[in-house]
Parts: C-alpha cells; sequence; structure tokens
C-alpha cells in the first residue's frame, strides 16, 4: 500500500497490506509515525485516551500537564481536528472531543510490523520504486488547496509542488490508483477523470455546526 500523502495514514491502517510505503511533509507527522512505529506501546495509547480533559485547555497545555510528548500531542490533534482528513488544523480540546485511539490500538501490530520510514516528499524514490513493485496498490489524498500551505506559499522552484506536480505524478504511476478529493477537483486536476462519491455534512472545525461537502474520486489503471 502506497500513501504519498499520508497524513493519518487512515487508508493504510484500514486496509491492511503487508508494506505500507508512505510520504508525508509535516515534520510533526513523520515524527508521530516513527514514535508509532518504533517507540509506542498500547499502554501508551491507553494512557492517553484516559487523559480526556474535563474542560477546555489548549493542547499544548494539556500535555505539558499530563507529560505527554511531541508525538503523542500531534496523535491527540490528528483525533480532535477529524482524523479522516488528516490536518493538524487545532490546538483547542474540548470535553466532547473524542480522542478515538481505538483504531490505532487495534493496528499497533501492523503499524509496527508493516511500515517502512515515512519519507519527505512524495516524489522521493522510495515512493516510485514501491507502486513499480507486483501487487502495489497507491492511494492519493493529495492536501486540499484552501488548506496547505505547501501550494500558497511554496513553488516548485522552492521544494513545494503544484498541483500540476500532483497531477504529473499520479499520471506516471502504473499500478492500480486511487485519488480522492473534494470539491474544485475536476479544475485542480482537469487531467483525471472524476466521478462522484458522496455528498455529505462534516463539521466547521472552528465555528461550529456543519456544512455539506461533495467527495470525489478519479480511479486509474484498475
Amino acid at each position: 500500500m502506497v500513501e504519498p500523502f499520508a497524513g493519518s495514514l487512515a487508508y493504510s491502517i484500514h486496509y491492511a497490506k503487508p508494506r505500507i510505503v508512505a510520504a508525508e511533509a509535516n515534520p510533526l507527522v513523520r515524527d508521530l509515525w516513527r514514535w508509532l512505529r518504533d517507540v509506542a506501546t498500547s499502554k501508551d495509547l491507553d494512557r492517553i485516551e484516559s487523559l480526556k480533559p474535563q474542560e477546555k485547555i489548549d493542547a499544548r497545555v494539556w500535555a505539558k500537564n499530563h507529560d505527554l510528548g511531541e508525538a503523542a500531542t500531534t496523535l491527540v490533534r490528528l483525533q480532535i481536528s477529524g482524523a479522516y482528513v488528516g490536518q493538524l488544523s487545532s490546538w483547542v480540546l474540548y470535553p466532547q472531543h473524542s480522542l478515538g485511539l481505538q483504531e490505532f490500538r487495534n493496528r499497533l501490530d501492523y503499524i509496527k510490523r508493516s511500515l517502512a520510514p515515512v519519507r519527505d516528499d512524495f516524489r522521493h524514490p522510495d515512493i516510485l520504486a514501491a507502486t513499480a513493485q507486483p501487487g502495489a496498490f497507491a492511494f492519493v489524498d493529495p492536501p486540499y488547496l484552501d488548506t496547505s500551505a505547501n501550494y500558497k506559499s511554496k513553488g516548485q522552484d522552492h521544494g513545494g509542488m503544484t498541483p500540476k506536480d500532483v497531477e504529473d505524478f499520479v499520471l506516471s504511476l502504473t499500478c492500480p490508483t486511487l485519488v480522492t478529493y473534494g470539491d474544485g477537483c475536476q479544475e485542480t486536476f482537469p487531467r483525471l477523470t472524476w466521478t462522484k462519491a458522496v455528498t455529505r455534512k462534516v463539521p466547521i472545525l472552528r465555528g461550529g455546526g456543519t456544512r455539506e461537502r461533495t467527495e470525489w474520486y478519479a480511479r486509474l489503471r484498475f
């Protein structure tokens, strides 16, 4: 299983394969996967989950109060932001937040056994080499334009990426590939053929309430 934009690795963790090869630009998330792969135990996850706050609190203060390291704090931030989007979009913990570490606990042995070292760039040679292996499957969930500084403040000449870079990468793959994105996918990646998956309500993380969002997918070489 190849995830060139790792985030919460929700796809790879759910659909177990003998090997996970992934890249992630955010160093905090890369350190999280290193911690889960090489250090963390089920008892560590149990302890984090037992520390659910009783009142609104900054995650940094909460982590310091309970002597939690940076990787554990990053894991909690993924959960309170909504692990399905894999974003570090909030520092605020509320009592109603579910830390939801059961999936990580259930899959911890799998992560330790199957996860290769997480690379820092989706164009890393290890990523491309993995997609060429027999039985490879690539799940590509690129960052959204309105949430990622990778697009906004960096160009290809500065080590960042453009939507065309992502599109070129996807079209270069020879293994079966599934790409997911939200509204605007046709304009952002016009050379891919998109199919509507579902329209659903999603939380507005900072303002409260919900909004409707349509999810799309593109399949290549199935």
